[in-house]
């Protein structure tokens, strides 16, 4: 009787686990499901809202196109210039700078159809190493792209109070001194009060200045020379007769074509061949004098947080960094172009489309390790596909390279490919870049 009746209590347990098993089972597909179902809901309105584009009516090329602001995305990091830091204004020190910012150049001046490197060019004129700091001459110019607030506002940017028309504000300028005080120094605190410390914004308003005075300079033989004059405020046709007179330092259009053409030999793109005789002269001299820029670029070690690293591993860095300042919302806008109705009717991008032209073309290694984290804490190495790759592969090739580097990290797999937004891989094509999600072992 006793045997029986244990018999029925195993029965009966064994019963209840299989039922306890069963709703296990259903509960963890049952959560599957869910989590698939919230996830694609999320991502649809996630999307959805990256979609949207703040529409701004466009009457001139003197409105502001887009409001951008800083939204800190990936880590800031202290950046320390190791090997270049003894002369600040010398012209390696001012063309590595400036080359950090080719995404944000690239999206400007493809936006108003300008010559590639010619804002770039200008940068390095106007801007060495201090993105806080106002032009050397006390005339308040601000922004990477030096611009005065006069023309800033009346190009639409919002900017510290201004007291006078003329070129140097002192009252304006003792703002930008307390405001840089109060602020610490601080770019994303800056851009609070002036459009002019938000990198691309300033790009941005510098450029439509510059196709402004192309447009009041004419359409001939030397015409953005005759823009670059225009927008330095020094006369193209009197400089031109003194040649041989006037001081060589005040020739903005000059020093401009002298940094446009190195960068020019490093990146191998060509010139816009409208120029007189004597500019290709220009253009020429200023190849032959600055022969060993190119080798001396790769020579040049960077601190990242202080960690020692080399030139491409920088340009990757502040490439990651640019998200910060919604250069993805600024690609969107498309070209410039007015229709009928006051509005830019080129097409909105997506948003899968618009990193792809935002990447830095001057990085050539492999696999560049960019220096930043994503949610998960995984290190991030930058990839470039090209036209056979595969998932599978890539990370194979990691893998591979990692082996003759002493297995620096674990093994990854096809799901530690992730696009910028740390999402997987799924689909990819020639030029697409991705990252590689990678964790020390």
């Amino acid at each position: 009787m006793i045997e029986k009746k244990d018999n029925e209590n195993n029965i009966s347990r064994l019963d209840f686990l299989k039922k306890l098993w069963i709703a296990t089972w259903w509960a963890i597909i049952l959560a599957t499901w869910w989590k698939l179902l919230y996830n694609l809901t999320e991502n649809k309105k996630d999307k959805k809202k990256e979609e949207k584009i703040e529409e701004i009516k466009i009457n001139s090329i003197k409105d502001k196109p887009i409001n951008l602001w800083y939204k800190k995305i990936v880590e800031d990091k202290d950046i320390d210039f190791i090997n270049s830091r003894w002369n600040k204004f010398s012209t390696l020190s001012r063309i590595s700078r400036c080359l950090r910012r080719k995404p944000v150049t690239d999206a400007v001046e493809d936006r108003y159809n300008i010559p590639r490197w010619l804002l770039m060019a200008m940068m390095a004129q106007e801007w060495m190493w201090d993105p806080t700091m106002p032009n050397l001459w006390w005339d308040w110019w601000l922004g990477l792209i030096h611009i005065q607030a006069v023309n800033a506002h009346d190009f639409g940017l919002k900017t510290l109070q201004t007291f006078t028309n003329w070129m140097r504000d002192t009252k304006h300028g003792k703002l930008i001194t307390d405001t840089l005080n109060t602020c610490n120094n601080d770019i994303p605190e800056l851009i609070n009060y002036d459009d002019r410390r938000h990198p691309i914004m300033a790009v941005d308003c510098a450029a439509r200045f510059l196709v402004d005075c192309k447009r009041r300079a004419g359409w001939w033989t030397d015409d953005w020379i005759h823009a670059l004059s225009k927008y330095s405020w020094r006369e193209y046709s009197k400089i031109i007769r003194n040649r041989k007179k006037e001081n060589i330092q005040l020739w903005y259009w000059l020093l401009v074509i002298k940094y446009r053409s190195i960068i020019n030999d490093i990146t191998w793109d060509s010139f816009p061949d409208n120029f007189s005789k004597n500019i290709n002269q220009d253009i020429e001299n200023a190849k032959k004098s600055n022969q060993s820029i190119k080798k001396d670029l790769n020579n040049l070690e960077f601190g990242i947080d202080w960690k020692t690293v080399w030139y491409e591993e920088y340009l990757a860095y502040f490439e990651e960094s640019m998200q910060n300042f919604e250069l993805e919302r600024y690609v969107a806008i498309g070209k410039y172009k007015i229709n009928k109705t006051n509005k830019e009717d080129t097409p909105k991008e997506v948003s899968d489309k618009r990193w792809e032209k935002t990447k830095n073309t001057l990085i050539k290694s492999e696999f560049v390790n960019t220096g930043q984290h994503n949610s998960e804490w995984f290190l991030l190495y930058r990839y470039v596909v090209k036209k056979w790759d595969t998932i599978r592969g890539i990370s194979n090739r990691f893998n591979e390279r990692d082996k003759k580097n002493w297995d620096k990290y674990g093994k990854t797999w096809i799901l530690n490919i992730v696009k910028r937004n740390w999402k997987e891989a799924k689909d990819i094509k020639e030029w697409d870049v991705v990252y590689i999600k990678t964790n020390k072992i």
